[in-house]
């Protein structure tokens, strides 16, 4: 019994946290103006949610997860929903699927999402566990291509105070903050699901390895845009990301670079969005279990 129950223990942790992680910031355009130094915001907003993450994994482990947890966990990640679908809506229609009524998409997207939801959570493991190398290697690629892309001009003067950073201080302080807050409310989602499943180390470990490889990789992809746009044209576009790779056309063969990107943040949304709905799945069934067992033990003890 204990073997069987450590086999469908949660494993690929690190890849279901990259995934999971990766595409936050990709649709946020919309609701945040992007600035120069975004990408520098993303490292100190990671470095903070995972100290707090790492204080609420040792609550967790040593606390039993009770009602009051799921509840919170599960109002979390309606909020994270919610604003991950407007972002992800806006982007669609705004840039890919203009043509079509703007709810076809999120509706169809939600839909088999909740498909997913309804599976455990081996499944989205082993989906994040075949995809993520694949995923990894794309946006590697797609970086790659970029860099040819990046004006000499950009990086004299990179990171110096007048030129770069004074333009941009403000919006580095609000960005940072509102990154940490998003990294920190993802992370206590995660970390609240998978530690109904296991209490080890590991969960904890694995997934903030997983959080920082995104991190370093939107890092670069962001910074890679910044320098091939200009710092003025990147903080004008809504979705900056976006267009570079579009540009860009390597050894005649491989064109349409921004198609990988997109694929790249669809398919981790399209897990994000299964984790948050099944989050939401567990919490009910967990309090929804808690209030009948009540229950019944009231109804016990009227008749005696």
């Amino acid at each position: 019994m204990n073997e069987l129950r450590e086999e469908q223990q949660p494993r690929y942790m690190e890849y279901l946290a990259f995934l999971y992680y990766l595409g936050t910031f990709f649709f946020i355009g919309r609701c945040f103006p992007m600035h120069r130094m975004v990408w520098f915001s993303f490292f100190i907003s990671a470095i903070l949610a995972a100290i707090i993450l790492y204080a609420f994994y040792r609550y967790i482990k040593n606390h039993e997860i009770g009602k009051w947890l799921l509840l919170s966990a599960m109002l979390i990640s309606i909020f994270i929903g919610s604003f991950s679908l407007y972002c992800f809506t806006d982007f669609f229609h705004t840039c890919v699927l203009n043509d079509t009524p703007i709810w076809l998409f999120p509706s169809a997207f939600l839909l088999v999402c909740a498909v997913m939801a309804k599976k455990d959570i081996h499944v989205l493991e082993l989906f994040s566990r075949l995809l993520g190398p694949v995923i990894l290697f794309l946006l590697i690629l797609a970086d790659c291509s970029s860099i040819s892309k990046i004006e000499l001009p950009y990086t004299h003067g990179f990171l110096t105070f007048d030129g770069f950073i004074n333009p941009s201080i403000n919006a580095f302080w609000g960005s940072t903050i509102l990154f940490f807050i998003i990294y920190f409310a993802e992370g206590f989602v995660l970390l609240t699901l998978l530690s109904l499943r296991k209490k080890s180390p590991s969960v904890y470990r694995d997934t903030t390895k997983g959080l920082f490889v995104s991190v370093i990789l939107l890092a670069i992809t962001y910074l890679v845009t910044v320098l091939a746009l200009g710092p003025e044209v990147f903080e004008l576009l809504t979705y900056p990301v976006y267009y570079p790779p579009g540009l860009t056309q390597t050894a005649e063969y491989l064109e349409r670079i921004e198609v990988i990107l997109l694929a790249v943040f669809l398919f981790s949304e399209f897990l994000k969005f299964s984790l948050l709905l099944m989050m939401c799945r567990e919490a009910v069934s967990f309090i929804y279990t808690a209030f009948s067992n009540s229950s019944t033990k009231e109804t016990k003890a009227s008749y005696q």
